[in-house]
C-alpha cells in the first residue's frame, strides 16, 4: 500500500499523463504549474524561510530595526527576525511588520522560551483571570500604538466597557477603580475615552 501523500501523488501524475496522451502538446504548461504548487505546498518551514520573499520581508524588518537587537542592542552577534505571533495560514512573509522584530541569537532563544511558558502558564488560569489579564495586556498594547492623546486616530484607542473582570485589568494599568470606569463608561455611551486613561495613567506615576 502506498502513503496516502503517495497515492495522491501517484493519481495526479497518472490524469495528467491520460490528459497529454489526448492532447499532446498541450498540456505542458499545466503540467509544470500543477507540479510546482504540489511541491510548494509541501515545503517544510526552514525551506520556506529560504524564500526570496521572506529574504525581502527580513531584509526590511533587519534595516528598519538598523541592523540592531530590539531587545538588548547588540550588533555584533547573529540577528533573527522573531515572529511575535502566528496565525494559521499564513507563510513567514505574508506577516505585518509590527508582527515582526529583529532579535539577537540569545535574546530570541529567551523570548521563544518566554512565549511558550506564558501560553503554558495562561492555560492554567480560570476565566476570570484571563479575562483580568486580557484587559491588562489590551491596556498595555494600546499605550504601545497609541502612546499618547494627541496620536493620530486617537478615538481608535477609546475602550469599550466588557466584563468586569476584563475593566478591572484595564484599570490595574491606568490606575482608575472599577467604579470610576463605569462613571465614565456611562457618560460616553459604554465608551471609555483613552485621553482620560491616559490622564489617569500620568498622574499615577507622577506622584
Amino acid at each position: 500500500m502506498r502513503p496516502a501523500l503517495g497515492q495522491a501523488r501517484f493519481a495526479l501524475l497518472g490524469v495528467l499523463g491520460e490528459t497529454e496522451r489526448r492532447a499532446p502538446g498541450r498540456m505542458g504548461v499545466f503540467r509544470q504549474a500543477v507540479c510546482k504548487d504540489v511541491w510548494y505546498r509541501k515545503m517544510t518551514y526552514s525551506e520556506k524561510l529560504k524564500d526570496p520573499r521572506w529574504q525581502k520581508k527580513r531584509l526590511e524588518i533587519l534595516e528598519a530595526a538598523q541592523w540592531e537587537c530590539s531587545s538588548c542592542g547588540d550588533k555584533e552577534t547573529t540577528l533573527h527576525v522573531h515572529h511575535k505571533r502566528y496565525h494559521k495560514g499564513l507563510e513567514p512573509w505574508d506577516y505585518g511588520n509590527h508582527e515582526l522584530e529583529c532579535l539577537c541569537e540569545d535574546c530570541h532563544r529567551r523570548v521563544s522560551e518566554l512565549d511558550k511558558s506564558l501560553t503554558f502558564d495562561i492555560s492554567l488560569l480560570g476565566e476570570g483571570d484571563k479575562l483580568a489579564l486580557a484587559g491588562y495586556v489590551d491596556a498595555l498594547l494600546r499605550m504601545e500604538v497609541w502612546g499618547t492623546p494627541e496620536a493620530k486616530n486617537e478615538t481608535e484607542a477609546d475602550v469599550k466597557f466588557k466584563s468586569c473582570e476584563y475593566m478591572s485589568g484595564i484599570g490595574d494599568y491606568f490606575g482608575i477603580s472599577e467604579d470610576k470606569l463605569i462613571e465614565i463608561a456611562q457618560k460616553n455611551e459604554g465608551w471609555i475615552p483613552f485621553a482620560e486613561l491616559y490622564e489617569a495613567r500620568r498622574k499615577k506615576y507622577a506622584k
